[in-house]
């Protein structure tokens, strides 16, 4: 995983698999930053479970209630196929 921040952007990039570890990095950079927008790009990731999911619908609640945004670009099928699943499909439009 590795973040970029812009003034007003953060950019994380997940790639590989997705696994406990990746989310608690995941948590913790998103939990660390001051951007008005988090920009979570997924498009290398091979492997990601509900625990991923769950930490950025998670995260997506925090920062609107900031005032915030938080983004998913390049989202694999696998993600939108896990993300459909939990009847979350739009969430990250």
């Amino acid at each position: 995983m590795s973040t970029e921040s812009p003034r007003t952007t953060q950019k994380i990039v997940l790639e590989g698999k997705v696994d406990d570890a990746a989310v608690v990095q995941l948590q913790e950079s998103i939990g660390a930053s001051t951007a008005t927008a988090v920009v979570v790009d997924a498009g290398g990731v091979t492997f990601i479970d509900s625990a991923c999911v769950d930490a950025l619908l998670d995260a997506k609640d925090q920062l609107e209630a900031a005032g915030r945004e938080l983004r998913v670009v390049r989202r694999t099928p696998m993600f939108n196929k896990l993300l459909d699943m939990a009847g979350m499909g739009e969430a990250f439009v």
